[in-house]
């Protein structure tokens, strides 16, 4: 069960008529509808998600990118590859998900933040996004 369901939001990138579910202060689903039931629903919430842009962040892991792309030789780095493999797929989805749904995402390492961060914003600023 969600915790909040807003239906019919209108996003920055165009789109209206799209649900977004809640949980835990944090979105975890983005569709045209959403089926189920929610602690709170706000219906028509168009012109309150039309002025806000979703970026998300996270944190870049280069360490499972480089055991990911290991050639394994036994069956220990089998699993650790296949395992590595499956982060860097399943981040990959989420993250193409998210960008579909019209929201800015950011993979940087974690000394790169502060300016990823900054940079981005600049440049919504610049498109006029917000």
């Amino acid at each position: 069960m969600l915790d909040l369901l807003i239906k019919n939001a209108n996003l920055a990138d165009g789109r209206a008529g799209i649900d977004i579910g809640i949980q835990k202060g944090r979105i975890v689903d983005v569709a045209a509808s959403i089926a189920g039931e929610a602690r709170e629903t706000i219906d028509a919430a168009g012109q309150l998600l039309s002025r806000h842009l979703v970026i998300f962040i996270v944190i870049a892991q280069p360490e499972v990118n480089r055991q990911a792309a290991i050639e394994p030789v036994n069956s220990q780095q089998m699993y650790e590859t296949v395992a590595a493999q499956e982060m860097v797929f399943r981040r990959e989805v989420l993250l193409g998900r998210l960008r579909e749904h019209g929201a800015l995402c950011l993979e940087v390492a974690p000394h790169q933040l502060s300016t990823a961060l900054l940079n981005q914003y600049l440049s919504v600023k610049e498109r006029n996004l917000i």
